[in-house]
């Protein structure tokens, strides 16, 4: 299983998910997840467990921009979770 997780361990259960509440959201450099990481990412904190994200606005070009998380905390959205990287990702449908 990748790293961050999921009050839920089994990997299908958050793969089959759709609705997420959005519980709160940390910025943290993205070197705290991987040494090569140089921008900062968003830690997702929701009732079904902990992702991450790229933030809206990456110094880096090449990066997709994440979702703005902070704008629908204490909320329920639908959102997909992939795994890549180690990591589970957050990404809003």
């Amino acid at each position: 299983m990748g790293k961050y997780l999921s009050i839920k361990s089994d990997p299908s259960y958050l793969l089959a998910q759709r609705k997420f509440y959005i519980e709160d959201i940390e910025v943290i450099p993205g070197s705290e997840l991987n040494s090569n990481w140089q921008g900062d990412m968003q830690r997702v904190f929701t009732d079904k467990g902990i992702f991450i994200d790229n933030i809206v606005n990456p110094r880096n070009p090449t990066l997709t921009p994440g979702f703005d998380w902070p704008s629908v905390v204490g909320r329920t959205i639908e959102a997909t979770i992939n795994q890549s990287k180690n990591y589970y990702w957050i990404s809003k449908e």
